[in-house]
């Protein structure tokens, strides 16, 4: 094994613990991915091989993972099959088109169905920049049904150029096209929120009415481009990032995102309605053409 093989001691601070929980905190894995380095042999308790991957871990465990196997686990497979429309591109950066119903990148090394299986295919140079293994080249995320404007990283530099454009309240643009359920009172409005992520599988954020040490402050504009009799259409721009930051705040305020049935929308037969319309920067800016679907949504 090398230098780098990933090894833990299990302290009084993190036990007892369940083996593939502990592994998929420490190493940003699924637990199905910890299942099968358990099962490939590449995990080790005590200089003993791990049959089980829910087995529990002791105060004074040693746990040793195989790290040639596990960075042969974190290699994205590329889908020629996937064509993602490239909007922008430059020798570090890309900023596509993600269409609705796709994951951004796998979550599992089986996985060939994603944003970044179909890019990697067309661009392999992507494989282990930034974060790597199978977040590689992944500059920010998207929802699930969200569509729209994705920025994915070619080099280092891109990656970091992107990270730095992402995180810029002052200087990035980052607007949002939604369809959401009523009447708006005001043609336009800003909103701040306290946001928590309340759970996990699925994942769902809660807005609270005050500041809690877990909790994020989180704020974005919206303007009413056209309203409708119970639906509205609006233009969202967010200086802050979070996981379903529209979807809750918009659900906050009795405006649920069309389709969004996790945050109350009660539409259920279509995906939820939430587009990544456009982002500015530096020298860059990009708009992806609204989808079909939301057109039709209006009419």
């Amino acid at each position: 094994m090398s230098n780098s093989t990933p090894s833990f001691s299990i302290t009084e601070a993190n036990a007892p613990a369940r083996l593939d929980r502990y592994l998929a905190d420490q190493l940003k894995l699924s637990r199905s991915q910890v299942r099968k380095l358990v099962e490939a042999g590449a995990v080790t308790i005590n200089d003993r091989s791990v049959a089980r991957p829910g087995i529990t871990l002791e105060v004074g465990d040693h746990v040793v993972v195989d790290d040639r196997l596990l960075n042969r686990s974190q290699t994205v497979l590329p889908n020629p099959d996937i064509k993602i429309p490239v909007l922008y591109a430059d020798d570090d950066l890309l900023i596509v088109d993600k269409p609705a119903g796709m994951g951004v990148h796998p979550l599992d090394p089986t996985q060939t169905t994603t944003v970044l299986n179909g890019l990697i295919a067309q661009y392999p140079q992507i494989q282990d920049v930034g974060e790597g293994k199978l977040r590689s080249g992944v500059i920010h995320r998207l929802d699930l049904d969200t569509t729209g404007t994705l920025m994915v990283a070619l080099t280092n530099a891109g990656y970091e150029r992107g990270r730095n454009a992402i995180t810029d309240k002052r200087h990035t643009l980052k607007r949002y096209r939604a369809i959401v359920h009523g009447k708006l009172k005001k043609e336009s409005a800003k909103l701040a929120k306290h946001l928590i992520i309340a759970q996990h599988q699925p994942a769902k954020v809660k807005v609270l009415s005050e500041y809690t040490p877990q909790s994020r402050l989180c704020t974005m504009s919206f303007a009413l481009m056209r309203q409708m009799d119970d639906v509205a259409d609006i233009s969202i721009d967010l200086q802050t990032g979070f996981l379903h930051q529209i979807r809750a705040m918009m659900a906050n305020v009795g405006h649920p995102v069309v389709g969004d049935t996790l945050y109350g929308s009660p539409v259920a037969n279509t995906r939820t309605l939430l587009h990544a319309q456009r982002i500015k920067f530096d020298d860059i800016d990009v708009i992806a053409p609204i989808p079909d679907e939301m057109k039709y949504a209006t009419d």
